[in-house]
């Protein structure tokens, strides 16, 4: 029997050549592969999601709040998950209902963070309530409104809102439309550290302005304020009515800073409010305004009112100026308090009558 020569191959060896597979081709099958298998997850995923949101808006019908979506459909692949519903509507029935609607809406989440939901819905975004008596809304937006809510706790442990460049018209019957409009609105909520009874939430405006309300004036506002909602688990109870079970649980919104500026006038305001046994706002504000007499004419309060008023709470000390500048106006200082339904400036009555929230 003859040896194989050096530098021959087998047919073993040959065969075994034939059937090896390179690297290269191995990545490419093992990537193939992945995809399919990511692509099946992803679509058996968004299977249960419609499932999921075909039950949800079945038991929101029961209640009361219906929901279509006449056109359906999902975004968001490989790495998000989202629902998107062409021109959707909710209706609410019974006292304080209407009917919701916007062009489109869209909800989902990233896969690496299922529990953050976010929600962007294209204007126009329009309320019409069922009671003909009360404005309807319309907001107009040339970006999106956007939304999101951290879903890993009940209550949410976090949300926010962002509108920009947007009009928001109310229509009411007998009268002119009204118009408002402001650059951007910035409003989020999140539990405090170590409290998670308690809620910080933060809201910032940037030129406001409502050309069709006198009282308002011509320049537009900046705004920001700073609060914390206490006992806000209560707000997802299930034993009453939301407010009604955070009332019952001793509730309270303490404002620790409450900021808005229109040209010269500037306000500012610290306080607690609450709900009182008839579901109506109670508590007191300290309020400082520096240019009270432009705000004051502009209300249409008489400038004796606002004097006894300021008499009442006192006048703030002026600020410090610097050597050779003129000191800055000493800001007028007005307690504003809510009891039994009314409204008191320092010791005047205002004619304001509060009703129940609900």
């Amino acid at each position: 029997m003859s040896e194989p020569r050096i530098g021959t191959s087998t047919p073993d060896a040959a065969r075994a050549r034939r059937y090896r597979v390179s690297p290269r081709i191995a990545f490419r099958l093992a990537l193939i592969a992945l995809i399919v298998t990511w692509t099946a997850g992803w679509q058996f995923a968004a299977s249960k999601l419609d499932a999921a949101l075909d039950q949800a808006i079945a038991a929101e019908a029961v209640q009361g709040i219906v929901v279509t979506c006449p056109d359906r459909r999902h975004a968001g692949y490989p790495f998000a998950l989202r629902i998107v519903c062409v021109k959707p509507s909710l209706t609410v029935a019974g006292a304080g209902g209407g009917v919701a609607r916007a062009a489109a809406l869209s909800a989902g989440a990233s896969i690496l963070a299922p529990w953050r939901l976010g929600v962007e819905a294209t204007a126009p975004v329009e309320w019409t309530p069922a009671d003909s008596h009360l404005p309807a809304v319309r907001l107009a937006s040339t970006a999106p409104v956007t939304a999101y809510v951290d879903l890993s706790a009940s209550p949410p442990s976090a949300f926010g809102l962002r509108a920009t460049d947007a009009t928001a018209t109310l229509t009411s019957p007998g009268a002119a439309p009204l118009a408002i409009r402001f650059d951007a609105l910035d409003a989020s909520g999140a539990t405090a550290s170590g409290e998670p009874t308690k809620l910080d939430l933060a809201l910032d405006l940037s030129r406001l302005a409502s050309p069709g309300l006198p009282a308002f004036g011509d320049a537009p506002v900046d705004g920001r304020a700073r609060a914390t909602l206490s006992a806000y688990p209560a707000l997802a109870s299930g034993t009453a009515p939301p407010l009604e079970a955070w009332r019952r649980a001793g509730g309270a919104l303490a404002i620790s800073a409450l900021h808005a500026e229109q040209g010269a006038t500037v306000l500012d305001a610290t306080g607690t409010l609450s709900l009182d046994a008839a579901h109506r706002v109670a508590g007191a504000l300290d309020v400082e305004v520096v240019g009270a007499e432009a705000l004051a004419a502009r209300l249409g309060l008489p400038s004796a009112a606002l004097a006894l008023a300021g008499a009442f709470g006192g006048t703030a000390k002026p600020s410090a100026a610097k050597p050779g500048a003129a000191a800055a106006p000493a800001p007028l200082h007005l307690p504003l308090a809510f009891r039994d339904g009314a409204v008191t400036l320092g010791p005047l009555p205002l004619p304001v009558t509060l009703a129940p929230l609900y």
